[in-house]
């Protein structure tokens, strides 16, 4: 289905003050969720994400977050947030993401300590309340971001309780269900524990969502689902579909040191994602969300 619809391209040519047969559009790889786009014209050039219904929220959310994380300290991490064009049709919202281009490679052992620096510092801009200032998105799925004091507040509340019970109406097993209400005092009691102020994380941090930006020596995420939370949230995700070379974790110890109970910890945290893949694409994951409950109940 071509998603690039002739409104959205004569708005896209306007932002550029150009003719459309001006633009060139290239398709490129930007994931699952939605059509990517190089454009190029008359030597500017933008990464454009295309999506329509629900997914034309999530990009419109997305655009938000970025406007948000432009304004911080961190801001040269994320692509610049170019502009937001959406049409409607027939009722169904069709929309457009313009983003800066960024020259990405791997993160590597080479650049990878460098790499850390730049999830340092994004872990070092902290507030005084877990949570952030409007629901967004994590993948597809729609999250609160309800503001507390408490951090096992805010993920009880706010991360496992909307995941599981989506996951439940989506089929997940009774028998896993259970599971996850008789680990819930535990992954309580083990939140309660850590004394942390609130970091501002990247929120979906899998190794799909950062790269490394040759050309300025540092860390490149995208993608974000922002809010305040322990900064451990981030680097649980990177180890969740593989993980970054060793330099890297070594490197961001130095500052954010290895909490006790990490395996578990880090469990807990990437169950959410565990229940959220099983809530987008199906039974598949099953698997995933017992290991990580096997993680955080062995003694």
């Amino acid at each position: 289905m071509n998603l690039l619809r002739p409104n959205l391209v004569s708005q896209i040519a306007v932002y550029f003050d150009a003719r459309v047969d001006e633009l060139d559009f290239r398709a490129v790889a930007g994931g699952d969720s939605h059509s990517s786009f190089l454009v190029n014209t008359n030597g500017q050039k933008a990464f454009v994400k295309v999506n329509q219904g629900s997914g034309a929220s999530v990009l419109a959310s997305e655009y938000e977050s970025l406007l948000q994380l432009n304004k911080l300290e961190i801001a040269h991490l994320y692509p610049k947030p170019l502009a937001f064009v959406e049409e409607a049709i027939d009722g169904l919202r069709h929309a457009a993401l313009l983003m800066s281009c960024c020259k990405l490679t791997t993160i590597t052992r080479d650049n990878a300590a460098c790499a850390a620096q730049g999830l340092i510092e994004h872990h070092s801009l902290q507030n005084s309340f877990f949570g952030w200032s409007y629901p967004n998105f994590i993948g597809l799925t729609a999250q609160t971001n309800t503001q507390t004091t408490s951090w096992a507040e805010f993920f009880m509340q706010s991360r496992l309780e909307p995941q599981l019970n989506l996951a439940a109406v989506k089929g997940l097993p009774d028998k896993v269900h259970n599971r996850i209400e008789r680990a819930k005092p535990k992954i309580t009691t083990m939140l309660k524990s850590r004394s942390i102020s609130p970091s501002l994380l990247h929120g979906d941090l899998w190794l799909g969502n950062l790269a490394f930006e040759a050309g300025k020596g540092h860390i490149a995420l995208y993608d974000p689902s922002p809010y305040y939370g322990d900064p451990e949230v981030d680097i649980a995700m990177t180890r969740l579909f593989g993980r970054l070379p060793s330099e890297f974790y070594t490197g961001y110890r130095r500052v954010f040191r290895r909490p006790e109970n990490e395996s578990q910890l880090h469990a807990i945290y990437n169950l959410i994602h565990g229940l959220n893949h099983f809530s987008l694409f199906g039974a598949g994951y099953t698997n995933m969300i017992e290991t990580l409950l096997d993680a955080i109940m062995c003694e």
